[in-house]
Order: C-alpha cells, then structure tokens, then sequence
C-alpha cells in the first residue's frame, strides 16, 4: 500500500520516482492540476497491473528457485551417498590389499625358511653320505690290509712278485683314496 501512496504522490509531485526534475519546476502547480482524472486513473491502473505482473514473477522465481534448490539438493544427497559407499568400497579394497600383502610377506618367510631348511637338510644328507663313504673306504682299506697280511704271512708271494704285487696294490689304494677324496671335498 505504501508503494501506491508514493505511486501517487509522485503523479501528484512530479515524476514517477518523486524526484523532480528541473524542468517540471517550470510547469505551474495549476497546469498540473488539468491533468484529467481518467488519465492518471489510467496511469495508476499501469502502475497496479505492472505490481500485479512483478509479484506473479516474484512468486514464479520463488518456485523455481524452490524447485531449483530441491533438485540441487537432491543431486548434493546422492552424490554424498555415492562418495560414502565409494568410501567404504574403497576401505574394503584396503583392506584387503593390506590382508594380501601381509598374507604374501608370510609366504615370503615360509619359503626362505623352507629353503633354508633344504639347504641343512642338504648339508646334513651329503655330510652323511661322505662319512658314509669314507667309512667304506676305510674299511676296504682295512679288509685290503688284512689280505695282504695274510697272503704275506702263508708265504703265496714270492720275492719280485710280492713286491710288484704290494706296490701295485699300494698304488692302487692310493688311487682309489685320491679318487674318494676329491669327491668328498666336491659334495661339500
């Protein structure tokens, strides 16, 4: 109501936004009052249906702009929902690699443990088996010994023979020691 009081008192004073400009001072207040009345109800009924039109589009964008802000604000939900569920899917891959990287550092340790473990067990089965080997040398030497002690002691060697025969089978010992010997130091 306010705005229609100025609305007219400006029609009254002046221009239509109450100032007054230099040259309606000019104008007598009497050539003012001969403005027909039809023509400011005219000019009034302009002014009404522009406030009528300015309110139907006040009350237009406030519905768009309601309706504007309801969408956006739906959109901004589903987007914080996405974001959460693409949080927890990504907790879950987290862990999951983290559970998958701990379980293959476990097996990493087995294995080398493993592969140590071989390695004695290695060790262990090829020192035997030289010992094995080196007490079957030692007793072939043994029972070698013993034959020649008693083939000497019954006299079945004679003088050229006896020693041709002892230094053949010397050398022979020898030879097999040697042999024994080298694949011992190579099996370790």
């Amino acid at each position: 109501m306010s705005i229609l009081k100025t609305g007219q008192s400006s029609l009254n004073h002046g221009t239509a936004d109450g100032c007054s400009d230099s040259g309606a001072d000019d104008v007598p207040y009497s050539s003012r009052e001969n403005i027909p009345d039809h023509a400011q109800a005219s000019d009034f009924d302009n002014i009404l249906q522009e406030i009528q039109e300015l309110r139907e589009n006040k009350g237009q964008l406030e519905e768009s702009f309601e309706i504007l802000k309801n969408c956006h604000q739906k959109e901004y939900t589903a987007i914080g929902e996405a974001l959460q569920k693409e949080r927890h899917r990504n907790d879950g891959l987290e862990e999951r690699l983290n559970d998958l990287i701990e379980l293959h550092q476990n097996e990493i340790l087995n294995f080398k443990d493993e592969l140590a473990s071989m390695g004695e067990r290695s060790n262990f089965q090829s020192n035997k088996e030289a010992t094995d080997i080196h007490e079957s040398l030692e007793a072939c030497l043994t029972h070698l010994l013993k034959v020649e002690q008693q083939q000497l002691q019954a006299g079945q060697l004679d003088g050229l023979e006896n020693v041709t025969a002892r230094t053949v089978l010397g050398k022979l010992i020898n030879v097999l020691l040697a042999v024994m010997a080298a694949i011992l130091d190579s099996g370790l």
